[in-house]
Order: C-alpha cells, then sequence, then structure tokens
C-alpha cells in the first residue's frame, strides 16, 4: 500500500510538494522493448604495414621544429612567415579579425582570404598595406565582395627542421612496452606501434 503525505494544506503547499514513499518503480519508470534489436559484431582488423607506416610519419612529424631561415630576410613563396595584422573591411576597423603571431605559408592560398600573396617580398620588421576583394563566393557572407585591407608587419621568416627519425631519436620519446622494455631504435618503434593498434583496432 502507497502512503501518500499531502502538503497542500500547509506553508509548502506553494511549492505543490506531494512525497510518496513505498511507490512500486516499475508504475512509474517505462522501459523500452529492446528484444527485437540486433547486434551486429565487427570482426577484428587486420594491422596492415600501411597502418604502421602512418603511425611512423606521424611520429616523425612530431620531431619537425620550426627554425628561422638564416642569411636573407625577405620573403620567398612557400616561406613559413610569423606576422601581425590588423583589418579593415569597406572602410571599418574589424578589431576582432585581428591576429598576432600568426603562421602563414606565403603564395599558397591557405588562409582563406589571399592576403599572403602580398607577403611575398616583404622584409622582417617590415610594415606593409596588402588590398584585396573577399570573393562573392567566401564562406563569410557577411564579406563577400567587400573590399579588405591587411596591415601586415612581418616578424619572422621560418621553415620546418625535418631531423628524420632514427634510433637516437626514437630512444628520446621514451617510450614503453607491454612488458615494460624500453622502445630504443626504429624498429622497436614499430613493433611498438603494432602492439598499440592491436589494442585500439584489432
Amino acid at each position: 500500500e502507497k502512503e501518500i503525505t499531502d502538503r497542500s494544506n500547509t506553508d509548502e503547499a506553494s511549492a505543490d510538494l506531494f512525497v510518496i514513499t513505498e511507490a512500486d518503480p516499475e508504475e512509474y519508470i517505462c522501459l523500452p522493448n529492446i528484444s527485437s534489436l540486433t547486434v551486429t559484431v565487427v570482426p577484428p582488423q587486420d594491422i596492415t604495414e600501411e597502418n604502421i607506416e602512418e603511425q611512423l610519419a606521424n611520429y616523425e612529424t612530431s620531431l619537425w621544429e620550426l627554425r628561422d631561415v638564416e642569411g636573407r630576410d625577405t620573403a620567398e613563396e612557400g616561406d613559413i612567415v610569423n606576422i601581425d595584422y590588423e583589418v579593415t573591411v569597406s572602410g571599418r576597423r574589424m578589431e576582432e579579425l585581428d591576429e598576432q603571431g600568426c603562421n602563414v605559408v606565403t603564395g599558397t592560398g591557405t588562409s582563406g582570404d589571399g592576403y599572403e600573396n602580398g607577403i611575398m617580398g616583404m622584409h622582417i620588421g617590415e610594415i606593409k598595406e596588402i588590398s584585396f576583394t573577399y570573393p562573392e563566393d567566401y564562406y563569410n557572407s557577411a564579406f563577400a565582395g567587400q573590399d579588405a585591407v591587411f596591415s601586415v608587419r612581418l616578424n619572422r621568416i621560418q621553415y620546418y627542421y625535418k631531423p628524420g627519425l632514427t634510433d637516437d631519436a626514437v630512444k628520446e620519446m621514451h617510450l614503453i612496452m607491454e612488458d615494460g622494455t624500453s622502445v630504443e631504435s626504429v624498429a622497436g618503434l614499430r613493433e611498438y606501434i603494432r602492439e598499440d593498434l592491436t589494442k585500439t583496432i584489432a
């Protein structure tokens, strides 16, 4: 038998509170019927050499370092340049679009705005106003077709130093196999990757 406490005539009436005790949960909880559901068992995947090579490439990329270009101070096509810029669109300053310490690759269109083409030929420390028009199909419709000016300061010209994946580099990663042994070589790293992939996708 359920015990119901009616508080409608008390000071707590404004809360419209009814306390139900010793209630049967099955009368208040409706569980879905899952008897018709089917479960598909995905068979284990084979670890391929392609899987291992992809992971090796990721480890190698993790060793890359940005370094300053030496011997020149003029930006060329394909350089990684570090810049600050201020943006004006149709005569209005757009401070929310300003950036400091931004890295872009010159001449590739990777910025999405096209201003990085105008950085080629700039010298470190130089400030230059680069004008362009946003394309009509620009992803941000608020700027599509509008004229913009980027006031760009060139801070640094850089490149990726790529030391390559060597036994010494692997040792510095301090990786440990399941059996507790250290990974000391590229060959050992391959086995480490195979072991890790076996746990995650096999």
